[in-house]
This record gives C-alpha cells, structure tokens and sequence, in this order.
C-alpha cells in the first residue's frame, strides 16, 4: 500500500452498503494503475436497503472510517464520493430542446438543452440525482456525444434521468459535512460503479448487483443507460428467511447462506445433511430443504432482470449479463442464471470492491485531460460573456 500525501489531490470513494461500507482513497491526478492508494471497510450501521434508518448509529459507522483513515495513515480527506443504492428510486427518460445561440454549438447551448431535459414534474420530497445524456440530434442529424463546434440551429437532447428522495441525500451530506468534510457528492452506485471497459458499455451490457438489502439493475446500449431498476431483495432477507425457516439464530443463519448454502444439490455426490457447529451449537440441517430457499430467493431476483428487459425489448446485449455484489459469491449461480434465463452469457463477478473500483475509474482527471478541457470552457465563458 502506497503512502498518502497531503499534496495529493485526494477522494474518497465510499460505497454505503447494508452490511459493510466499503470505501477507497483516490489521488485523481493518477492513471489507474496508481490511484488506488489505500482501501478500507467497516462495518454499516444505522443504514438498511439504502435508507438511513438511524442517523446516530450512521454517523457513527461513517466516524469509525474516517477515524479509520486518520488512524492509519494521518491524512486529512476534505471531499467525498458517496455511493448509494436506495430501494425508493425512479427513472424515467426526457428531452429537452434549445436553440444554438451562435454559428456553431457552444457549451453552454448544451448546458441549456440539459436544463429544459431536467424541467420535468418533481414532488417536493424528491430530487433529480442524475441526468445522464444518451443522444443528441442538432438539426435533426443524431449525434452520440454534444455536437460542440458543429453549426446548427436547433439542439435537441435527450437524458436519462434518475430521481431519489431529498431525505436520504440530505441526510448523507450532513453526516459527513458534520465530521469535517468540506465537499460531498451523492451518487448512484448502480450508474457510477460499474467496472467495465468502455467498449463493453457500447455493445451492450446488463448489471446486476446482488447487495445485502437490495438488488439494483443497470442496462446499456451503444454507450447508454437505458435502464435502472431496484429490487427490494438481498441477501440478507434470504439470511432472515433461513433463520425462520430453520428456526436457528441470526448467525446460524448467516455461516448456512455464506459457507453451505449454493444453488444446486446432487444427489450422491452431496450429504444429505448439513452438520457444522457455530458457536458451540451443533447444527444440522436438511441440503434440499436449504438449497431449495436459496433457489427461490434467487428466482425472484432473476425474474425481475426478465421483467425488467422485457420493458426495453430490441436492445442488443452485445455481452450479457454482468453479475456482481455480495450476493452473487452463492455456488453454481452462473449455471443456474443461464439456466433460469436461457441464455449462455452470464459472467459472475465476485470482487468485494467492484462497485467501488468502478466510481474511481469514472473520477480519474488526467492533468493531460484538464489541460484539453481548459481551452473549450474558456471559449464558452467568452460567447457567454461578452
């Protein structure tokens, strides 16, 4: 692990989950080989299926980091990347239309077309988190990214848009704003932490992430997000469901989901009980029975990916499906997916910090890249100005 330099311009990336949060610093003057500088998890409380549930044990959990970060490498982190999945989530898609201003397309003609994109219906306990662009069309003619520089008249834009509740990001700000940091930003986890090639996202791709307390669905094609979707079904309702199934203790039912339960049961080459001791408690249960709850939980989550791509029919899925989380460490859950969902395109991904990975590849600033970006925006600030 490399040091940590005050010089550095460091984030830090974290990932709120139900049972751990896992969390990266990141100097983003770094190619990615070299940003990664330290990585930590804790364990999550106050904060169930993507919802703060207790704001003092949540801030708790989220001090326990920080102190963590402090305590071991003496550094001060002053902005925040925050990762949720809440389980209240909508999308839905817009456009928005904008008149170019001069000759050729400015930036800021875009910022405009973006703006009338986001001027949708929005109850008061709601905010738009996300507005994230899929095509454009200036004069009518598409365009995959902002036609900046082309000479039009007409700019068209068209956005995905994702909208959660005020409360739960509010709340997320001032937690860690009340701990001394400076600069926080919310983010969906299930667009900003997905760990792939870029020319995997323009084939297209689906994601599935099996979490603790919730399972979130993220489709793209040709580069776009067609698709977000949350499942209020993780891991560890199939844990609760053990433990009332098997009328045995919570961390009964936790070592059966994570070290003996799997998605398949043959018979001969498996006992057909399982006998372990936890705690001092010998227990003994029946495989069919566990690998049969287990098959369900599972089933209910893999219908919500064929409902869910059922609503997007005609996008081409150049590589699959994509399943990561927690959730997705259960044996035998490639054959059983390909199986469920006739297809032979299923790739299981059981990084613990995948999700993470993802958010610090999508916030790396390359000083080559600023210096690229510099002269545009100044351009823009003229036209705009003067």
């Amino acid at each position: 692990m490399q040091n940590l330099s005050m010089k550095s311009q460091l984030l830090l990336i974290v990932d709120l989950g139900s049972s751990a949060i896992r969390a990266m610093v990141v100097d983003i003057y770094q190619d990615m080989a070299q940003a990664i500088l330290a990585t930590y998890s804790v364990s999550s409380e106050g904060y169930e299926k993507g919802e703060v549930v207790d704001f003092t044990r949540f801030q708790n959990a989220v001090n326990a980091l920080l102190q963590k970060i402090n305590t071991e490498h003496l550094v001060e982190i002053n902005q925040v990347k925050v990762l949720i999945s809440p389980v209240w989530m909508r999308s839905l898609n817009s456009h928005g239309i904008a008149r170019v201003l001069q000759d050729q397309v400015s930036e800021y003609d875009v910022q405009r077309a973006q703006e009338i994109v986001r001027t949708i219906p929005v109850a008061s306990e709601e905010c738009i988190l996300h507005s994230l662009d899929q095509q454009y069309l200036l004069d009518y003619i598409p365009y995959d990214h902002a036609p900046i520089g082309q000479t039009g008249t007409r700019l068209e834009c068209f956005s995905h848009l994702v909208i959660v509740r005020k409360n739960l990001v509010k709340a997320i700000e001032q937690t860690f704003k009340s701990l001394g940091i400076s600069f926080v930003t919310v983010e969906y986890a299930g667009l900003k932490g997905i760990d792939v090639e870029e020319s995997v996202i323009e084939d297209g791709v689906a994601v599935l992430n099996i979490g603790s307390g919730l399972s979130h669905l993220t489709v793209y094609s040709r580069s776009r997000v067609v698709l977000t979707e949350v499942l209020a079904l993780g891991a560890q309702d199939m844990i609760h469901e053990i433990e009332n199934r098997f009328n045995c203790e919570s961390k009964v039912a936790k070592v059966l989901f994570e070290q003996q339960a799997s998605l398949s049961f043959v018979v001969g080459e498996n006992t057909p009980f399982i006998e372990i001791k936890v705690a001092g408690q010998n227990i003994r249960v029946d495989r069919a029975k566990l690998v049969d709850l287990i098959q369900q939980g599972y089933q209910v989550i893999l219908d919500f990916v064929t409902e869910c791509l059922g609503n997007v029919k005609g996008v081409q899925l150049g590589h699959g499906l994509f399943i990561v989380g927690g959730g997705s460490r259960m044996p035998n859950l490639k054959s059983f997916a390909e199986k469920k969902l006739r297809t032979n395109d299923v790739k299981v991904i059981s990084h613990e910090c995948w999700t993470v990975k993802g958010a610090v590849k999508a916030s790396l600033r390359p000083r080559a890249q600023v210096k690229q970006r510099l002269l545009p925006k100044l351009k823009t600030f003229w036209q705009v100005h003067f």
